[in-house]
């Protein structure tokens, strides 16, 4: 990285000299890191979940491929926003924002989020805090696994149970 260089990593992360760096820079040591970084972007992007990396204020400062797909939003449209863009300060919002503050961290909590178009998703939420190097919290990494599917087929099974129950209780009539 050169004095005039700056790095962007992540969509989230800047490395810029502030000054001259003179010989005692590593700039391989810098290539590395910013190669290493990248990969765990295409290891987000390639994830059939959606992922978002947000600050500690809740801002999105990261977005995977699979939440534009799923939610319709460009990335692009996201970065900066405040989580709360995706779930519209619903009750989902509020449970999560309340949960990561009492848990820091949480598992399979479902959500309802809302599609660019306004169409309402059910989503499974898994929340880790994100921590610096020195294991200060600088902001969760949240992961969403689309689970209409689920919900579909749980709603289906309700139904033919309950179709089951009513033939039961009517041949018992006779």
């Amino acid at each position: 990285i050169l004095p005039t260089q700056t790095l962007h990593i992540m969509g989230f992360m800047t490395l810029q000299p502030a000054r001259d760096p003179g010989p005692h820079i590593n700039t391989a040591m810098l290539k590395e890191m910013a190669k290493k970084i990248a990969t765990l972007g295409g290891i987000m992007d390639a994830s059939p979940d959606i992922i978002l990396v947000v600050d500690r204020l809740k801002h999105i400062v990261q977005f995977s491929k699979s939440g534009e797909k799923t939610l319709g939003y460009k990335k692009i449209e996201l970065l900066g926003q405040r989580m709360h863009k995706i779930f519209k300060r619903t009750k989902s919002f509020k449970e999560l924002t309340r949960l990561m503050s009492l848990k820091g961290s949480i598992d399979e909590h479902v959500v309802t989020a809302r599609t660019k178009d306004q169409e309402e998703i059910p989503l499974s939420a898994a929340i880790r805090p994100l921590m610096d190097d020195e294991r200060k919290d600088i902001g969760w990494v949240v992961n969403l696994h689309d689970i209409r599917r689920r919900v579909s087929l749980e709603r289906s099974l309700r139904r033919q149970m309950a179709e089951l129950e009513s033939i039961v209780n009517t041949s018992g009539a006779m």
